[in-house]
């Protein structure tokens, strides 16, 4: 299963998912004439969890971030999450950079995969230190878009998140 990725929607107060920061709104959208580039319009994005502001070129937006997920979509990927069998590659390379391209991707139904993959290796008491780092960023990622998505806090989700890759429902 994947996302059909929605792009965002870039206006004042708009809700958009960036890859690596999150869940941001976006603040402003103003033209402004910012390293050469005269008459541009930037979009500014405030991330929350990072308090980070960002300030994107609004031509630039649907490369660099997309819509939310919306409350069905999230409760089916936290289904997939209980009912996926991902498959974890044994030689840690080649795991590391499959992970990494995932987790690029932005894709919550493959983050989940990962999440999950990496979780039994845990379990296991196998991971390596950028197995470590993946497995987190994946369910920060997770985290972040689907409390977002069904309106309960971060720490409240990753508890439905662990449990639901463990095979039983929150």
């Amino acid at each position: 299963m994947r996302l059909e990725a929605q792009p965002a929607k870039i206006g004042r107060g708009n809700a958009v998912l960036h890859p690596q920061h999150g869940i941001g709104r976006v603040q402003s959208v103003n033209e402004a004439d910012f390293n050469g580039a005269n008459g541009t319009k930037f979009a500014r994005l405030f991330f929350k969890r990072e308090a980070l502001t960002l300030f994107l070129p609004v031509k630039d937006a649907e490369q660099a971030v997309r819509q939310p997920v919306n409350r069905e979509q999230a409760r089916q990927i936290l289904d997939h999450v209980e009912t996926c069998r991902p498959t974890t590659r044994k030689q840690w390379k080649a795991r590391a950079a499959e992970h990494e391209e995932v987790l690029g991707r932005c894709d919550p139904f493959e983050c989940a995969e990962v999440f999950k993959g990496l979780q039994h290796l845990d379990a296991e008491g196998s991971l390596r230190h950028t197995d470590r780092a993946h497995l987190n960023q994946a369910m920060d990622f997770l985290a972040d878009e689907l409390s977002f998505a069904l309106g309960k806090s971060p720490d409240k989700v990753r508890q439905i998140i662990t449990r639901a890759a463990g095979g039983t429902k929150a």
